[in-house]
């Protein structure tokens, strides 16, 4: 019985030091990412590179981006990448009624939980007006895709439930996933666009993905 005790008690022991060191290394991963944002956020500050309302990248940056990831891919066409544009349905309307300053508050909180939904390694722009641009560096199934699309579309209108207008608030977004880097950046911006366009066809809310392009 001793014997059994004591292999409990070194068991136990063993067991919650796995727990332990598996707690460690995910918040490490999580320092990691969280470090890698801020570092990011810090460059596009620094550089003037920013959004003045937002604090998020500005379009010019985002060009810069893109064409990096556009010559990677030239380089290693084996990982595709994704060129998203999103837009706040029927902006104009909510600044008419609701305000200048309400609908400053909606595009500082949707450039937020746009930046939540991403990964730390991904890069979220405003573009111009209501108008969002995201470079989802490393795709590794179109799946991926689809579900954080329709996070990002169904966290909106929930998160922006009391944003102080009438209207629930809502995103189109269109994406576009690239295989290589043959096209120039303001081209895939503007298949990204054209699918957005799509996507709006459909009512607010709603998302479209591109065939992957070669």
């Amino acid at each position: 019985m001793i014997g059994i005790a004591v292999g409990a008690g070194v068991f136990a022991v063993i067991n919650t030091a796995i727990v332990t060191v598996a707690i460690l290394w995910c918040a490490l991963l999580l320092h990691r990412e969280q470090l890698r944002r801020s570092v990011m956020q810090e460059h596009i500050q620094h550089h003037s590179l920013a959004d003045s309302l937002t604090g998020l990248a500005n379009r010019g940056f985002f060009l810069e981006q893109l064409a990096r990831r556009a010559a990677l891919a030239d380089r290693r066409t084996s990982v595709p990448f994704a060129v998203c544009c999103l837009e706040i349905d029927g902006f104009d309307r909510i600044n008419e009624v609701s305000g200048e300053e309400v609908g400053n508050q909606i595009l500082v909180k949707v450039g937020d939980i746009v930046r939540d939904c991403v990964r730390a390694s991904d890069l979220v722009a405003r573009l111009d007006g209501a108008k969002f641009g995201i470079l989802l560096e490393e795709i590794a199934d179109a799946k991926d895709i689809q579900i954080l699309a329709q996070r990002i579309v169904s966290t909106v209108p929930h998160t922006l439930a009391d944003s102080g207008t009438d209207t629930p608030v809502n995103v189109s977004i269109g994406i576009v996933v690239q295989s290589s880097g043959q096209e120039l950046p303001s081209d895939m911006i503007r298949e990204a666009d054209a699918a957005l366009l799509q996507a709006k066809r459909g009512g607010p809310g709603r998302f479209e993905l591109t065939a992957f392009a070669v």
